[in-house]
C-alpha cells in the first residue's frame, strides 16, 4: 500500500516521485470538519460571562474561543501559520478578554457560527471577510 505523504492535494510537478493517498487525505479533511464542529459546539455551550469572574469574558469561554479559532486554522496544515497564531493569540489574550463589558450590541455567537459555516464550506473569501469583521469589532471595542 502506498504511504500517504501527508498532503491534502494530489501531487503536482514539484512533488514528482512522492506518494499520495487520497483516502488518507479525505479522512484528514473529515477529521478537521468534525474538529471544527466540536470546537464550535464547545464554544457555543460555554458561558461567556460568569458572576464570580466579573464583567469580562470567563476563563473557560476564553479557552474555548482560542480552541475554536485555532481549529479553524488547522485545516491549512501550515505549521508556520499555526505557530504564528499561537504567539499572536497569547500576546493579545489580555486585551481580547477585556475588550467587552457585555456589549449587548454585538452577537459574537452569530459571528462564530458564520465563521464555522464559511470555513466548512471552504468559502475562503467569505471566511476572510467574516474574520476581518470579527477582528475589527474587537479592535474597535478596545479603542472605546
Amino acid at each position: 500500500m502506498a504511504r500517504c505523504r501527508g498532503t491534502t492535494a494530489p501531487p503536482d510537478e514539484s512533488s514528482r516521485g512522492a506518494r499520495w493517498c487520497p483516502r488518507c487525505c479525505t479522512d484528514r479533511r473529515n477529521r478537521w470538519k468534525a474538529d471544527v464542529r466540536a470546537a464550535h459546539h464547545r464554544l457555543a455551550g460555554t458561558p461567556a460571562f460568569l458572576p464570580d469572574e466579573g464583567k469580562h469574558y470567563s476563563e473557560a469561554w476564553s479557552e474555548a474561543h482560542r480552541i475554536f479559532h485555532r481549529t479553524l486554522l488547522e485545516g491549512c496544515g501550515n505549521p508556520v501559520l499555526l505557530e504564528t497564531f499561537d504567539r499572536m493569540w497569547t500576546a493579545s489574550e489580555l486585551a481580547r478578554r477585556w475588550s467587552t463589558d457585555r456589549n449587548p450590541g454585538r452577537d459574537g455567537a452569530e459571528e462564530h457560527r458564520r465563521l464555522e459555516e464559511a470555513a466548512l464550506a471552504r468559502d475562503a473569501d467569505t471566511a476572510a471577510e467574516l474574520l476581518t469583521h470579527h477582528l475589527t469589532l474587537t479592535a474597535d471595542a478596545l479603542r472605546e
